[in-house]
């Protein structure tokens, strides 16, 4: 059992979540918990509206794996933290940054 917290602080509001279950399905399930909080932004491109997320599909996604896939399981109890701000979107994993070479 893997646990991720999803962390939301939009207009000084702050909105939790916790997500635990099975590392194959904790990613989908943030996944899910994240992307409806994901502003949209429009633009208009020749007399139609054209609509992109706040920040790529694959950039945030890509973020989360490797936060997990990477994170040092030595540090029981503390899972991936994903904090959403209104001009931001952070992923912390507990362990430290390894030196190259050393493992």
């Amino acid at each position: 059992m893997v646990e991720s917290a999803v962390n939301h602080v939009l207009a000084g509001i702050r909105i939790s979540s916790l997500i635990e279950g099975p590392l194959v399905l904790l990613i989908e399930k943030a996944y899910e918990t994240i992307r409806p909080h994901l502003r949209e932004r429009q633009r208009l491109v020749d007399l139609f509206f054209e609509e992109k997320l706040q920040y790529p599909n694959f950039a945030w996604q890509e973020t989360i794996v490797n936060a997990v896939a990477h994170r040092d399981y030595r540090y029981e109890g503390l899972g991936v933290e994903i904090w959403m701000f209104d001009n931001r979107l952070e992923i912390r994993s507990p362990g430290e940054l390894k030196e190259k070479g050393v493992y």
